[in-house]
């Protein structure tokens, strides 16, 4: 994200500067470079996170389930996953949110850059200081996809990096409820045994 927000930046300074049309093109596909970066390291993040909650919830042997895994154990009724407390919600969310943010992924690795939209703004009045901006928007597709609430540039979209910050809030904190769940259910049993 720091990557995402600095690099913007150093793109709008640059077209502040000078204007030429190679550091508008160049900071495009940087921008939208980044962003990809940042949805491949989330799914990461998940396929991260299955092998903590396998780890701790189905055993060590299956300390190396990535999150595709797991999320298809939570809705096998034959797995004896599926029955713990928190299947229902890891399969939720799964539907919900993460089989989106993999499917964009997937649509980069194997058919096409997916960029969103973007678009340069020079505005002033007189007595003030003019303004130049890039703007640079989440692709359409995802966006829509995940139903994202960030600020939306007019003519362009929901903008890249709040729209990115909102796509890592959503996924950290929805990590973040789960694991405090299942630190609940382990003290709590733990509590029981003694």
């Amino acid at each position: 994200m720091q990557n995402l927000c600095r690099q913007h930046d150093q793109f709008e300074q640059a077209f502040r500067a000078h204007q030429p049309d190679s550091i508008i093109m160049y900071g495009k596909n940087i921008q939208f470079f980044i962003f990809d970066d940042f949805v491949f390291n989330l799914i990461s993040l998940y396929d991260y996170y299955a092998n903590l909650i396998a780890y701790f919830l189905i055993g060590e042997n299956k300390k190396k389930i990535g999150w595709q895994s797991l999320a298809k154990a939570a809705r096998d009724k034959k797995n004896r996953f599926s029955t713990s407390s928190v299947a229902g919600d890891i399969a939720t969310h799964d539907n919900y949110w993460v089989k989106k943010i993999g499917d964009f992924r997937a649509e980069l690795i194997h058919y096409n850059l997916n960029m969103g939209n973007d678009q340069q703004r020079i505005s002033g009045r007189r007595g003030e200081d003019v303004k130049f901006e890039l703007l640079y928007s989440v692709p359409e597709k995802l966006a829509k996809k995940l139903d994202l609430q960030a600020p939306v540039h007019k003519g362009v979209g929901i903008d890249l990096q709040l729209g990115a910050i909102e796509i890592g809030e959503r996924s950290i904190n929805w990590l973040a409820s789960l694991t405090d769940r299942i630190r609940s259910k382990f003290t709590k049993n733990r509590m029981q045994r003694v």
